[in-house]
């Protein structure tokens, strides 16, 4: 380069001027100084400081130079040392680098060894600091090098350093440089085309090597070790997406984790295993928080063309979708460029598990696999969903609007058949231990849409010829439940108004409901609110009407109301011969849901005005005929007028239910006259109190009139046996 304004003294005293001339100094004796007292350079024309020149932000035109130095020659070597004052450069933004020498001279050869040291100190809008310099070479062989620095706020090449620490010890050689880097730093800003760095603070301990004529450098982590990034937060420009990660290391693979080529295209790579505890990455109104995926990666930025390419593998991880999804054990594939302006991505998922970010699911966990996209400012992405053991329960597709926040996802069942290993309880855990053994087909298709501050979903489930054990133990079995069920949202469930479905049959055992319907409708608060849920029984109906039931846990109930039950036909259903009746039946059975069981809570059922019962039954006379009062007994069960009919019941459903049992009318007595007998009308009351099981809900009808015959097919101690007669014969003493 061209220099300008040279202003030097030059004073020598040496014994020969030829010894100084050729390869090295040879029998040379004496000193020599040059006072530099001012000079300036221009760095714009010298090509060897371009790299300076552009450094630290405005552009450095011209340098100045001041300052002596001092060669004594002496025994066949030389040294070179400062004089008087230290050697200046100034640049004329005002940087300004002060070189001292270090312990003894600057530069030193003598008898085949060489030996440097100097002392530096930077001023200036670059960078201030101070660093030392020591190397040493013997018989022209390698120099072992010493090198340190402590930087204060410096910015380099686009890079704000809020402070730098190092430290070198390595070896120099034919234009190669290699050795152990100890760098302690914290990163304040960095660009790397739109993507943005700040507040990084990092560590490490780095294998270096550095090519002078190849103009490349690489830095490996020593002995495996990783470089540690305590915090980092990151945004892109022109995009509404910004993150932050704690406690992240960045891990050797086999490439090195740096590779930087500054020749012409100028290129840097960066690769290897990224962690870190925790993370936070938002895309628009899109959030994720938590331990994100372990990245293996590779980083290709080439700043002349402003592009960036990655590429790279992720797994495992544990992260909160919008704090609503847990999603964890993500493994796949991936790859982006940012080029100029535009970003664009690719992943392939080969598995994650997505949960329910709640104590208690809703929806059972399930596994996602498939693929997702961002281009042109749209992210979308086409999954397939199956259970944890594979079974495949449809697929989603969907999409988000990256600058303005707006989604939608799209999710279709198709027809999902009830089978081993595919049941409800499975998708819902909810119903686990209600429902089991299920058949029959079920669709569904739900749809999420989402926005800044909203989020909105909505769904249509079909079931057809649905059937299972259950619900509960008190069920035996549902069959046939069909329907369509449309839902307005589902955080919280609500449906879309009032729904219907039909069902064929419920299966108590002792009582079979067939060919009712139930209209509900789950306004979102999480109750369940049954318009009507009502089945044909005995040529009146039994049902649920106009109920709330809480669906949210804890304490729920309903009533269980019976109406125009014909009598005749109830008595028929326990199936004991020669029992007929006429009247109506209406009543109410309190039921209440806790803790997972059923039970009836003082349930009434009594006669609708008046009725008749009758019982006539030949096999069953021998046992009436035990003594007169027995005997009389059955003659009035034969035609039992009632005027007052009631039942009261109380108990689990699924176990022992107490009945007491009450009806007084009149009844036939037979009297005894002179021309032979005849009937006598005479009141009557009848009253009967057991325990049973529901499941022998029939044997405690037959009970109800026939206590002998009941006693034989229940067992019972012979004091209960007699217990239960005198029971009947107790309560008429007038007739008994």
């Amino acid at each position: 380069g061209a220099v300008r304004g040279l202003d030097a003294e030059l004073d020598a005293a040496l014994s020969s001027w030829r010894g100084f001339f050729g390869a090295a100094p040879r029998a040379l004796e004496g000193e020599a100084t040059l006072l530099l007292k001012s000079s300036t350079l221009d760095a714009a024309a010298t090509p060897s400081l371009a790299p300076v020149a552009d450094a630290g932000g405005a552009p450095i035109r011209s340098l100045s130079l001041s300052g002596g130095v001092k060669a004594a020659f002496a025994e066949g070597g030389f040294s070179v040392s400062i004089a008087g004052g230290p050697v200046t450069i100034a640049a004329d933004r005002g940087d300004r680098l002060v070189i001292e020498a270090g312990e003894g001279p600057l530069y030193e050869s003598r008898a085949g060894a060489e030996r440097l040291s100097l002392k530096a100190a930077l001023e200036g809008p670059a960078a201030t600091g101070v660093a030392r310099l020591s190397a040493a070479s013997e018989n022209e062989g390698p120099w072992e090098v010493d090198a340190a620095a402590a930087l204060g706020e410096q910015t380099v090449g686009g890079v704000s350093l809020g402070s730098f620490d190092g430290a070198f010890a390595g070896a120099y050689a034919a234009g190669r440089l290699s050795g152990v880097a100890d760098i302690k730093t914290l990163i304040k800003s960095a660009a790397i085309g739109r993507l943005r760095i700040n507040d990084m603070p990092a560590a490490a301990r780095l294998d270096v090597v550095a090519d002078l004529k190849a103009k490349s450098m690489s830095a490996s982590a020593s002995d495996g070790a990783c470089l540690v990034v305590d915090r980092a937060a990151f945004r892109m420009i022109e995009q509404d997406m910004d993150a932050r990660i704690s406690n992240a290391s960045l891990c050797p693979g086999e490439a090195p984790l740096v590779a930087v080529v500054l020749a012409d295209p100028a290129t840097a790579r960066v690769s290897g295993r990224l962690a870190a505890r925790t993370a936070h990455y938002r895309l628009g109104k899109t959030v994720f928080d938590g331990a994100p995926p372990e990245i293996d990666f590779s980083l290709d930025y080439d700043p002349a063309a402003q592009t960036s390419r990655i590429a790279g593998k992720f797994s495992g991880g544990r992260v909160i979708l919008n704090d609503a999804f847990a999603l964890s054990g993500a493994r796949g594939t991936f790859d982006g460029a940012i080029v100029g302006e535009k970003m664009s991505a690719k992943a392939a998922l080969e598995t994650m598990r997505i949960a329910q970010n709640a104590a208690l699911e809703v929806v059972a966990p399930v596994l996602v696999s498939g693929e997702a996209g961002l281009a042109d400012d749209v992210a979308r992405f086409d999954i397939a969903v199956m259970t944890p053991k594979g079974q495949p329960l449809g697929k989603g597709e969907g999409g988000q609007e990256v600058r303005t926040g707006r989604g939608e996802a799209i999710f279709d069942s198709g027809i999902l058949t009830f089978k081993y290993g595919l049941q409800p309880d499975g998708i819902i855990p909810a119903l686990r231990g209600v429902i089991s053994s299920a058949t029959g087909t079920t669709e569904g298709r739900a749809r999420f849409a989402w926005a800044p501050n909203e989020l909105g979903s909505s769904a249509t489930v079909n079931l057809d010829d649905v059937s299972f054990a259950g619900p509960g133990v008190a069920v035996t079995r549902t069959e046939g439940v069909a329907g369509k069920i449309v839902f307005s949202n589902l955080s919280p469930v609500a449906t879309a108004g009032e729904q219907t479905l039909s069902i064929r049959k419920i299966d108590l055992d002792a009582l079979k409901l067939e060919n009712g319907g139930m209209r509900f409708e789950m306004p979102g608060d999480e109750t369940l609110r049954v318009a009507e849920a009502e089945f044909p029984w005995f040529s009146g109906v039994i049902g649920v009407y106009d109920a709330a039931i809480n669906i949210g846990g804890g304490t729920a109930q309903t009533s269980l109301q019976i109406d125009d039950v014909d009598l005749g036909q109830l008595l028929k259903y326990p199936n004991v011969e020669g029992l007929s009746g006429e009247g109506k039946i209406e009543g109410v059975l309190p039921i209440v849901f806790e803790g997972g069981r059923a039970f009836i809570r003082s349930g009434v059922l009594s006669a609708k005005g008046g009725g008749l019962i009758r019982y006539e039954n030949k096999n069953a006379e021998p046992a009436f005929q035990a003594n007169e009062q027995t005997r009389l007994a059955y003659e009035v069960l034969k035609e039992v007028r009632f005027r007052n009919l009631s039942l009261v019941i109380d108990g689990p459903l699924d176990g022992e239910l107490n009945f007491k049992i009450v009806f007084d009318g009149e009844g036939a007595i037979p009297v005894k006259t002179r021309a032979g007998s005849t009937r006598v009308l005479s009141p009557i009351i009848y009253r009967l109190t057991m325990n049973v099981p529901l499941l022998k809900l029939a044997q405690g009808a037959k009970a109800a009139v026939d206590p002998v015959g009941f006693l034989k097919s229940t067992p019972r101690s012979p004091d209960e046996t007699e217990k239960a007669v005198e029971e009947l014969i107790g309560s008429n003493p007038d007739i008994f």
